[in-house]
């Protein structure tokens, strides 16, 4: 009995986020984000749209701040490359313009970045994917895995998309996954076979 309600107090506190959640560049300040076809840079400051779902609705409040990493991050191409940003982003902070409240309390969320891809590039336009993790500062929300789509129209403009989740396969990925599985099988066969 002790067991099982230890197993059910456990499953009720492990909560995870939910959701999506869209991002622009502040619309009050002057855009100093930039990109070339292997690096990108961000603003600091960035609104939080009304298009929230899921957890993100109900706890990061619409048209507050994220806090964004300024740094240039570099050495991006088509294959994922490794890079352990914490706080990569970090939400919410009030934006009295719009007289918007942040997160309680202020700055809850991050969302460490683990790595990030260059999915297309142009003079003009480009857009990165980046993996991580979302935690909670206040130890409601259990650290869920979550990913990102930065696109931008522009040097000085972009969207971001933050969903939390894992990323889920292509088939053609599962497919060719299932197949490199069914090799190592077959080749650990033939090996048992040779040594009899």
């Amino acid at each position: 009995m002790a067991i099982v309600s230890l197993a059910l107090s456990c499953s009720a506190k492990a909560q995870f986020f939910t959701g999506t959640m869209t991002i622009l560049v502040n619309p009050f300040s002057v855009s100093t984000s930039a990109f070339t076809n292997t690096s990108f840079s961000l603003n600091q400051l960035n609104l939080v749209t009304a298009t929230e779902t899921g957890t993100f609705a109900s706890f990061v409040p619409a048209l507050g701040f994220l806090t964004a990493y300024t740094g240039t991050v570099t050495g991006l191409s088509a294959i994922p490359v490794s890079t352990p940003i914490s706080n990569f982003f970090v939400f919410s902070t009030p934006d009295v313009t719009l007289g918007a409240s942040g997160t309680t309390p202020n700055n809850r969320f991050a969302f460490n970045l683990t790595n990030i891809t260059e999915t297309a590039y142009t003079v003009s336009t480009a857009s990165f994917f980046g993996i991580g993790t979302l935690t909670d500062s206040q130890g409601s929300f259990s650290s869920t895995p979550a990913h990102f789509d930065l696109a931008y129209s522009s040097q000085g403009g972009y969207t971001i998309a933050l969903t939390a989740g894992a990323v889920v396969p292509e088939p053609s990925t599962w497919a060719m996954l299932l197949g490199g599985i069914g090799f190592l099988f077959l080749g650990r066969m033939g090996i048992r076979k040779a040594v009899r």
